[in-house]
């Protein structure tokens, strides 16, 4: 009888809440100080960055000392929102990384992170694995953040 009222409690818990342990933690509203990087590294081309906050685009082209960078102001706030929404909807902050003891060569290393107040939550593609299902949702977001990244106005020289 226990286990029967313990079971019920979880099921209309996990019923009422939409971000029980299989949905996203993330706020439903997004945050104002949310920021979004997406970093690319492949063995063939240099690294790229995007970073992304509530009103601006960053995009970081190379790495030490040869880094160029463009900002593009005020990007539209609805798709900033929209990549919010990608986030939520693929769980992002459910995302697991794992190692593997395969040592096989990466051609090429993504990684993602959001930030807003305290928290920080990076998933990493390439160097870690991640499984089918979460890798797909990796995927999403990957194309969500490259999404905006269109948004980047070429630099005026």
């Amino acid at each position: 009888m226990k286990l029967f009222v313990v079971s019920l409690v979880f099921l209309i818990a996990s019923v009422l809440d939409p971000a029980c342990e299989s949905g996203s933690k993330l706020p439903e509203q997004m945050p104002d100080d949310l920021k979004v990087v997406l970093a690319i590294r492949s063995k063939d081309s240099p690294r790229i960055s995007y970073s992304i906050d509530a009103s601006t685009l960053e995009v970081g082209r190379g790495g030490g000392w040869h880094n160029r960078s463009t900002t593009t102001p005020r990007i539209p706030r609805e798709a900033v929102e929209k990549l919010y929404e990608a986030l939520r909807q693929n769980r992002f902050d459910r995302i697991e990384n794992f190692s593997s003891s395969d040592n096989h060569p990466v051609d090429r290393d993504l990684s993602i992170t959001v930030s807003f107040g305290p928290t920080s939550i990076t998933v990493y593609d390439g160097l870690f694995h991640l499984s089918p299902e979460d890798g797909q949702r990796f995927e999403s977001v990957r194309q969500a953040v490259l999404d905006v990244a269109k948004l980047e106005k070429p630099p005026s020289e």
